[in-house]
Formats: structure tokens, sequence, C-alpha cells
């Protein structure tokens, strides 16, 4: 599973506990819809959607926030490490 998950950098599933990461920053401009979520916060993968022009969002609940947000896998991130068996 763990080399499947490898080749698809950006794909995630739910229950898998990520970060969020800025991506595209300019100082004193967030790249968050909510101003609540921050670079570092942590969340869970709740819910995966596919839009119309091919792009995947992630339906993340942010623990620091506690908000639930549809999140860019390019701001996402592993919050862990995965140990190969």
């Amino acid at each position: 599973m763990a080399e499947n998950r490898e080749s698809k950098r950006h794909e995630y599933v739910v229950g898998d506990l990520v970060r969020y990461v800025e991506y595209f920053y300019y100082p004193g401009i967030p790249t968050a819809s909510d101003r609540r979520i921050v670079n570092g916060d942590v969340g869970i993968v709740i819910g995966t959607v596919h839009t119309m022009y091919g792009n995947e969002l992630y339906d993340v609940y942010w623990l620091k926030g506690n908000v639930r947000n549809f999140t860019a896998a390019l701001n996402l991130k592993l919050a862990y490490l995965e140990e190969e068996t």
C-alpha cells in the first residue's frame, strides 16, 4: 500500500492525519480560505471531493481552529511518517 501512496503523492484517505502547508505565500496574505487555519495546523481528512476540473479537494477537520474546510492537496502533507514493512 505504501508503494501505491508514494506514487500518487497527493492522495490522502479518510482518517489521515495531515498538516496545513502554505505553498504560495505573500507576507501577510494567507492561502487558506479560512483565517483560523494557519501554516502547521493539524487536521483529519474526513472526505474527498473531485471537482469538475479534475482537481481533488479534501474535506478536513482542523483541530486547532475547530473548523471543517475543503483544502487543496497542495496545502496538505502527512503529519506522520509511514513505516515500510
